[in-house]
C-alpha cells in the first residue's frame, strides 16, 4: 500500500514523516480495507526540533479490481453437426499477476449451423474463475472469431429385401444412413445385385 503522512508540526517548520512501509490487511480487493503503516520517521531543516511521538498508524483505503483482457480462440474448422455450436478458448494468463490462479470461459456460435469457411463465430458469456478471479474485471467478455465447418462424412447401410428366385441376380434393397437427425439426407444407389441368380 501506500500513505500519505501528516504531521502536527509547527506551521511553517520543515518536517516531512516519511515511513519505510505501509501494508493492507489482505492483498484482495475490497473497500476501506485496513493499511497498517510502520518506520515512521522524520526529516527536514527543523526536524531537530522534534522527536517522533509513533513509529506506527493505521488508515483505510480500497483496493479495486485489476482489469484483464482474454484472448480468445479456436480450432480452425470442426466438422458439421447441425448445430450453431462453437467450442472457444479464452486465455487470460498474460494479465494475470504472478502467483495469482485465475482462468477464462467463454461461449461461441457460428452465424448458421451450414458448412463453409471463413464463417463469423460471436463469443459472449466471457467469465472469470479461479481462486483469485474476483481480485480481476474481465475487459472484453464478448469477442469474434472466424472459423470454418466442414461437411460431415456419411455411411450408408443397406438391409437386403428376399424375393423368389427369378433366374437374375438383381436385388432391391433399403438404404439408411447416419445424418444428423432432423436433416433431409437420402442415401440411394445404382445398383445392387446377388452374388449368384
Amino acid at each position: 500500500a501506500s500513505a500519505v503522512l501528516s504531521n502536527d508540526k509547527i506551521d511553517g517548520d520543515d518536517v516531512t514523516s516519511s515511513s519505510t512501509d505501509a501494508t493492507f490487511e489482505s492483498k484482495n480487493v475490497g473497500v476501506g480495507k485496513a493499511i497498517t503503516v510502520g518506520g515512521i520517521s522524520i526529516s527536514g531543516a527543523d526536524s531537530g526540533n522534534y522527536t517522533v511521538a509513533n513509529t506506527t498508524a493505521s488508515t483505510t483505503a480500497d483496493i479495486t479490481a485489476l482489469g484483464i483482457a482474454a484472448t480468445y480462440s479456436m480450432s480452425s474448422s470442426r466438422v458439421y453437426d447441425g448445430s450453431t455450436a462453437a467450442t472457444v478458448a479464452a486465455d487470460v494468463s498474460s494479465g494475470v499477476l504472478s502467483g495469482d490462479t485465475v482462468t477464462a470461459s467463454a461461449t461461441g456460435v457460428f452465424d448458421n449451423k451450414n458448412v463453409g469457411t471463413g464463417k463469423t463465430v460471436t463469443v459472449s458469456g466471457g467469465a472469470l474463475a479461479g481462486t483469485d478471479s474476483s481480485n480481476y474485471s474481465l475487459s472484453n467478455p464478448t469477442g469474434s472469431l472466424s472459423s470454418a465447418i466442414t461437411a460431415k462424412p456419411i455411411t450408408t447401410a443397406a438391409t437386403g429385401d428376399s424375393r423368389t428366385y427369378n433366374a437374375l441376380t438383381t436385388a432391391s434393397v433399403l438404404l439408411s444412413n447416419d445424418a444428423i437427425d432432423g436433416d433431409d439426407v437420402t442415401s440411394s444407389s445404382t445398383d445392387a445385385t446377388f452374388e449368384s441368380k
